[in-house]
């Protein structure tokens, strides 16, 4: 009895020890499985599988108790980003406003609405991405439709703008995200309305350097037209210099001959009034003192009556007009005849 006794302790103690054991495991278990963990990039709801409950709370980046059967829905603080191509999915086929048909490659980002990823869950159950894809697709293809196929030639980036505002503003109100951006990398349009693009884009060059060329001539030709008119006012200042000079050349010349002419006319009647010469006779001397003084042109013999009738004046008056000269004359004064 005494052996059962004890054996039987050993038992139990050994059950007691194995129960510990399990408890411990399981407690320990339980708890593991109680704790969850959220990235700092992470916000998170709080679910329970068991009980098929999900919290409206919202839980950030760290180490959080969920109970048993609890997990958490994780949403992506940061950007993410969406791409329309061949690498990730197929590329987006539209037609512009014109009709004619074009192939984009378009990828957008976008952000949470932090506030509502409890309300994005409930109504999408986490199948929001596929609807994302879906709806931008379509919106994106219907903004198409509104821009014409030169515009997507030449306006790329405005289009993109328009298309990432009318993205933002139909998922921030329907979708609780927020588009922060789009772009435009690809936009393939048909091969005959590149080639009329490329020939109007050349013949586009080509007036603008014919307006520049034009431009360019029309400033040589006015600066060419300024300096004309600078030679020509330089032109016309030195010709009325020399007219000027000209003209004082001739009033200086004028009042010498009238001053000369002056002297001789005062000579000449001196010559006149002393020695009582005829006005015929004068203008024979007169033509004499012209032609140097050499001698008195007269036919008639100075020893004849007729002499001294031509002198009106006795044969001692016209003896003295014999080398003389009116002007030394009218110098003298009426000095030495």
């Amino acid at each position: 009895a005494k052996r059962y006794s004890g054996a039987s302790r050993d038992m139990d103690a050994r059950f007691l020890a194995g129960c510990a054991v399990v408890t411990t495991v399981v407690i320990t278990v339980m708890i593991a499985t109680s704790l969850a963990t959220l990235h700092s990039t992470e916000i998170g709801l709080k679910c329970n599988h068991i009980w098929q409950t999900v919290s409206p709370q919202i839980y950030y980046g760290g180490l959080h108790f969920v109970g048993i059967g609890g997990y958490f829905v994780k949403f992506k603080k940061t950007v993410l980003s969406t791409e329309f191509s061949t690498d990730a999915h197929d590329v987006l086929h539209a037609r512009t406003y014109d009709g004619l048909p074009i192939v984009l490659g378009v990828s957008f980002q976008y952000a949470y609405v932090q506030d509502k990823v409890y309300d994005l869950y409930l109504a999408y159950l986490g199948d929001h991405d596929r609807v994302y894809f879906n709806t931008a697709t379509h919106l994106i293809t219907e903004e198409s439709t509104r821009h014409t196929a030169y515009e997507f030639f030449d306006e790329p980036q405005s289009i993109a703008q328009t298309m990432q505002e009318m993205l933002d503003d139909y998922f921030k109100d329907n979708l609780y995200a927020r588009v922060v951006a789009l772009q435009i990398n690809t936009r393939v349009l048909p091969e005959t309305f590149n080639d009329a693009i490329l020939d109007s884009l050349t013949t586009k060059q080509n007036i603008t350097n014919t307006i520049r060329f034009v431009d360019r001539m029309n400033v040589t030709l006015e600066t060419r037209l300024l300096v004309a008119r600078q030679d020509a006012l330089a032109t016309v200042a030195a010709a009325e210099g020399v007219a000027q000079a000209a003209l004082f050349r001739s009033y200086a010349a004028a009042n010498i001959t009238t001053a000369t002419f002056k002297a001789d006319v005062q000579g000449f009647s001196q010559v006149k009034d002393e020695l009582s010469l005829a006005n015929d006779l004068l203008l024979k001397y007169v033509y004499w003192d012209s032609v140097g003084g050499r001698g008195v042109p007269t036919t008639a013999r100075d020893d004849t009556p007729e002499y001294a009738k031509q002198s009106g004046a006795g044969l001692a008056e016209a003896d003295v007009l014999v080398d003389l000269e009116p002007s030394i004359l009218a110098r003298s004064g009426g000095g030495n005849r």
